[in-house]
């Protein structure tokens, strides 16, 4: 058991790790929010780094709630195809702590989505940094909401940097128009 005297920590405090929460009090062990995670990964060092960060708050009241997804996209089968993690939000997080998220599930990308009225705000960030636009990341943002947060829809909008992204469920498949860009070829490079 780690006890709260083991890393300077709040007197009483919610600490993040790995799109878990777990409480911290001065009387007792750090102990999950969630009963039905079983194994408990606590990693010293994120955490005293993101408290000295200021990117977790002492308040009693401000628990946050993140449900983490990994999904492998382009494929049928468990660890195969194209792994990206999709965190569902129930507020927008500070773009550090998206981050330092990213960089602790070390997946090529990480999707973060809120859902904004009848849309989703939706955006992605590698372990370096937040990126405008990713194809398998989104689709496997549209199967989670899909299957368990929007069983009953057919159509989910995303608003991302890239402008608004479309994904349609047709029974088993997800189809999305990719955005056009305009692209100017130089002919000097082609000479």
């Amino acid at each position: 058991m780690i006890s709260a005297e083991a890393f300077p920590l709040p007197q009483q405090g919610f600490i993040f790790n790995e799109c878990r929460l777990f409480r911290h009090s001065s009387q007792g062990p750090i102990e999950s929010l969630f009963p039905a995670v079983h194994s408990l990964r606590i990693d010293v060092a994120f955490i005293v780094i993101a408290w000295r960060a200021g990117l977790i708050r002492t308040e009693k009241r401000s628990r946050l709630k993140v449900k983490q997804y990994v999904v492998d996209a382009f494929t049928d089968k468990v660890f195969h195809g194209n792994p990206a993690a999709v965190c569902v939000l129930e507020k927008r997080l500070p773009d550090e702590l998206m981050l330092s998220i990213a960089r602790e599930n070390n997946l090529s990308e990480t999707a973060f989505t809120v859902k904004a009225g009848e849309k989703y705000a939706l955006r992605w960030f590698t372990p370096g940094g937040e990126i405008d636009l990713c194809g398998h990341a989104t689709l496997g943002t549209a199967y989670v909401l899909f299957n368990f947060y929007e069983q009953d829809r057919k159509r989910i909008t995303f608003s991302t940097m890239s402008g608004d992204l479309t994904v349609v469920r047709r029974e088993d498949f997800y189809e999305m128009n990719f955005p056009a860009y305009d692209r100017k070829i130089s002919l000097s490079v082609l000479v």
